[in-house]
């Protein structure tokens, strides 16, 4: 792989530049790894995709140093052979969508450029998330005794609007923000989005609310992803 790391059309500051740069000076100069690629994706977060050849136990060994130190400043990095992403978007083709839209190549060759993605992948995917969610909140709610319910409407949100987007590409071509998948998906769904909403607005609460709203906020939940569920069978 050439050595050259170039890093001007990112969007990250002057440190985070100096950062990443002196991560993949140093990753460069270990010999027993062969790195082919090198990419920055994420919207919010900073993330490294690595494409390399072999990641066995001794490559691993040889890299968790650096690993450790960049990831001290909040920096993730996804390492992944050129045989396994090339593989892989069967199983992982919303990440690897996801990756594809926000990355810049810096180092090596550019693998994700042509890297296909079928739709039909991206589908199923979709279901197995959606119909898993529905699951998830009704064992969630049992094993809870009914309790708990904001900590799961906050660590499933996220996700299930990023189906939601998926979704909409899917069925109209059209890739729409993060904000703008909601009321997109509910033209297409039919469901009510002052739910989403609501379980979205949770995490910004100042006061929590009373036990009442908690199980109506969360049965109304649990009836949106269900509607969309019954949705995606229908594609």
């Amino acid at each position: 792989m050439a050595h050259t790391i170039t890093l001007a059309n990112t969007k990250l500051n002057s440190d985070m530049k100096k950062m990443v740069e002196e991560f993949c000076i140093s990753l460069l100069k270990i010999e027993t790894i062969e790195v082919k690629s090198v990419n920055v994706y994420g919207k919010d977060d900073l993330s490294l995709l690595i494409i390399v050849k072999n990641l066995d136990i001794e490559e691993l060994k040889a890299i968790k140093d650096i690993v450790a130190d960049i990831r001290r400043f909040g920096v993730n990095t996804f390492f992944i052979t050129e045989q396994n992403l090339l593989t892989s978007t069967d199983v992982f083709p919303i990440k690897f969508m996801i990756i594809k839209e926000s990355y810049t190549h810096i180092a090596g060759d550019d693998f994700l450029k042509n890297l296909e993605i079928s739709d039909e992948y991206l589908r199923l995917r979709c279901e197995q998330e959606i119909k898993n969610l529905i699951l998830k909140l009704k064992h969630f709610y049992l094993a809870n005794y009914g309790m708990r319910l904001m900590d799961i409407m906050k660590q499933t949100i996220e996700n299930f609007i990023e189906n939601l987007r998926i979704l909409v590409f899917l069925k109209t071509g059209d890739k729409p923000s993060f904000d703008d998948s909601i009321e997109k998906a509910a033209a297409l769904c039919s469901f009510d989005t002052s739910i989403i909403t609501e379980v979205k607005n949770l995490e910004n609460l100042n006061e929590k609310p009373k036990a009442e709203k908690r199980e109506e906020i969360f049965g109304g939940y649990i009836d949106v992803v269900y509607q969309v569920a019954q949705f995606v069978d229908r594609m």
